[in-house]
């Protein structure tokens, strides 16, 4: 296993940014948004202002996920100063493409609106009220 000077702590940082995209796609997705709001009355679908910034924040999250890792496997002595530079540089482009997809289409990521689930997010919500 490479890297490890960050105790593979950069692997928060992606889950994070899945679950910004998790939220993101589901709320784009008008089923799932009329089931949430039919299983939870306290359910606000989120603005479109809200989604761009989530957009936003799931892009600066995969960027600051692609820094901790490369920077990572650098400091580890996995990378050469060659390597790093380019690992960087193509990661970023390989993100800058699969962003131009759409956060719906980017591949090894699909998500299931099977059986639907509002997040515990909203759950917690739900209850504090």
């Amino acid at each position: 296993m490479s890297g490890g000077v960050f105790e593979y702590h950069e692997m928060y940082i992606k889950e994070i940014a899945e679950c910004i995209r998790n939220i993101y796609v589901k709320q784009k997705d008008k089923k799932w948004v009329t089931w949430a709001q039919n299983e939870d009355m306290n359910f606000t679908p989120h603005t479109k202002e809200d989604l761009t910034v989530y957009k936003k924040a799931y892009k600066a999250m995969r960027i600051a996920h692609i820094y901790a890792k490369t920077v990572d496997y650098l400091e580890a002595g996995d990378y050469s100063d060659d390597v790093f530079l380019s690992k960087v540089n193509t990661q970023l482009e390989n993100l800058n493409i699969e962003l131009n997809s759409g956060l719906e289409n980017i591949d090894g990521s699909e998500i299931s609106h099977d059986g639907y689930e509002l997040p515990r997010i909203y759950w917690e919500n739900s209850n504090d009220a």
